[in-house]
């Protein structure tokens, strides 16, 4: 193209540009100002961050909307986090998920197979102090981990009606076992049996035995006085029974062994003595007059001469009228009611009207037992009878021996077992104790390793490992899900939300906005300019309408 025709376009591209402004320039402004408007009201929504006053008075829209009600949104943002995001019910779903159980699963399989492999720290030489490693320090992190992990597992194993059940399960299985056993099947030879009797009777006799025995009564009755157990719960509601049943078996008897006793010269005289003792003291309580009458008739020293037929008369009617029939039904009838209401008393009620010291007999009572066990003839006789004793019931199961002696069945047995179990697991600390007392087990057990790796202590093989490993996942899943709403409450997430959001800057509060919100931002920004291009096309097409 020649420099003349060049010259001619010039005007000609001028004069196009110009004649489409009025149709192109309104859209393009509308856009640019739809776009700037939006993108000053989105940074109006956080600046300033501070209010601006000019002479005292502050500028409208400062500070920003949000700095000036973040304590709102903070609030806000809280409430949406703990009652429509991190709800119980969504915590529940996601430790029921699968994925969660093999996640933790796995999580504890790196952490036994650390505490199985880590390698205690070495001796140091004698006056030097050990070098810490990362060895060593994982080492004592483990065992620590493996005492803290076992007494949490067991305090709530030992807390579980699963373990109170196992106990009953074995007890009854180890009860029944035993008495199932014949007694020549446990007890040694003749010669070795009454060697250990008369050395378990020996060592019964000293005194730090008698010393234990003493305390185990002590505490145990400071238990029964303390709740002030029924005499029938401590001896039975059978053995309550069976003196009951004896006693009108028991009636005729003792009345013989009664009526002899008093038959007896000597009890006669102490009788006669006592009586004219009686009659002495009558005649003091009576008047002058009436005791010069008595004296006048000798109506005194005739009762004195006749005193031994005055007793033998009254034991006959003690006799005629213990077996009158309605007097013994009397008898019988109020000897069993007072056994049965002995039976309902309470241990504390009956030493109370007693006036019985119970720690004071019972300790008598182990010292008698002390002393006559002590002597070389009783051992030697005791010891003598248990030989005899068991030869002759070698061939008798443990139940029926027991059975015999104490007219308990097996199963009376077992449930009386049982229930002494059941009080010992429900008395408060019971869980504490034995949880105390196998950790300790377990700490003896890791400091004394010798330094060697806890797998060489504990053969176990990956199969057996990987079965721990998801019942200890198992047990923690289980644990969490059940206190799910409990945990979720505790850690008060309304709170924490809270906290973290007043606790931040306006500046750091602006890009946690931001970082969720930025990209729709910009498209707020961009909708703006198109709703001003359109603004401004609109116009266009009005103008070339009118």
């Amino acid at each position: 193209m020649s420099e003349a025709q060049k010259t001619q376009v010039v005007p000609v591209v001028g004069d196009t540009i110009l004649a489409l402004l009025p149709y192109v320039l309104p859209p393009l402004l509308g856009a640019i100002i739809g776009y700037l408007t939006n993108a000053i009201a989105i940074k109006m929504l956080f600046r300033p961050l501070t209010e601006i006053r000019v002479l005292g008075l502050r500028l409208p829209f400062t500070p920003g909307i949000i700095p000036r009600q973040r304590y709102q949104l903070s609030s806000s943002i809280a409430s949406m986090v703990s009652t429509k995001l991190l709800t119980p019910d969504l915590v529940q779903s996601r430790i029921d998920d699968p994925s969660f159980t093999t996640s933790l699963t796995e999580s504890v399989s790196r952490f036994t197979s650390d505490l199985l492999h880590s390698r205690p720290e070495t001796s140091p030489e004698e006056g030097q102090s050990p070098m810490p490693t990362a060895d060593n320090v994982d080492q004592k992190e483990a065992g620590e981990n493996l005492v803290d992990i076992a007494g949490a597992l067991l305090h709530g194993f030992f807390s579980s009606g699963e373990f109170s059940g196992m106990v009953r399960r074995i007890l009854g299985s180890v009860v029944d076992g035993a008495l199932a056993m014949r007694l020549g099947e446990v007890a040694p030879h003749s010669d070795r049996l009454r060697e250990l009797a008369e050395n378990l009777l020996s060592y019964l006799s000293g005194d730090k035995p008698t010393a234990v025995i003493v305390d185990l009564i002590a505490r145990w009755l400071d238990e029964q006085l303390e709740s002030d157990v029924p005499m029938k719960e401590l001896v039975g509601e059978r053995t309550i029974g069976r003196l009951r049943s004896l006693v009108p078996t028991a009636y005729d008897p003792l009345l013989d062994v009664l009526l002899t006793f008093l038959r007896h010269e000597h009890t006669r005289k102490e009788l006669s003595v006592h009586g004219r003792d009686l009659l002495k003291q009558i005649l003091k309580r009576l008047t002058v007059f009436q005791r010069l009458l008595v004296s006048a008739t000798q109506y005194d020293r005739n009762l004195n001469e006749n005193m031994p037929g005055i007793v033998d008369d009254v034991i006959k009617s003690i006799e005629k009228a213990g077996k009158n029939a309605e007097n013994r039904d009397a008898i019988i009838g109020e000897i069993d009611s007072r056994i049965e209401s002995l039976g309902d008393t309470g241990i504390r009620t009956l030493s109370d009207e007693l006036s019985l010291d119970l720690h004071e007999l019972a300790e008598r009572a182990v010292a008698a037992v002390k002393d006559f066990l002590a002597r070389e003839s009783t051992r030697t006789g005791a010891a003598d009878t248990v030989v005899r004793f068991v030869d002759r019931r070698r061939d008798d199961t443990i139940g029926e021996i027991i059975e015999a002696a104490s007219r308990m069945d097996a199963q009376e047995l077992r449930t009386r077992l049982t229930g002494i179990v059941d009080n010992w697991l429900e008395q408060p600390g019971t869980p504490e104790r034995l949880t105390h007392g196998v950790t300790e087990l377990i700490e003896r057990f890791v400091q004394g390793t010798d330094r060697r790796p806890l797998a060489e202590l504990l053969p176990i093989n990956d199969e057996q490992k990987a079965r721990i490993d998801r019942f200890i996942a198992r047990k923690i899943r289980d644990q969490i899900g059940a206190r799910v709403p409990e945990l979720v409450e505790g850690l008060d997430l309304h709170r924490m939300v809270v906290e973290k959001i007043d606790g931040l800057d306006m500046e750091s509060v602006e890009q946690l906005l931001l970082m969720v919100i930025a990209k729709h931002l910009k498209w707020i920004n961009l909708f703006g300019a198109l709703l001003g291009a359109l603004i401004g096309g609109t116009q266009v097409v009005v103008g070339l309408v009118t």
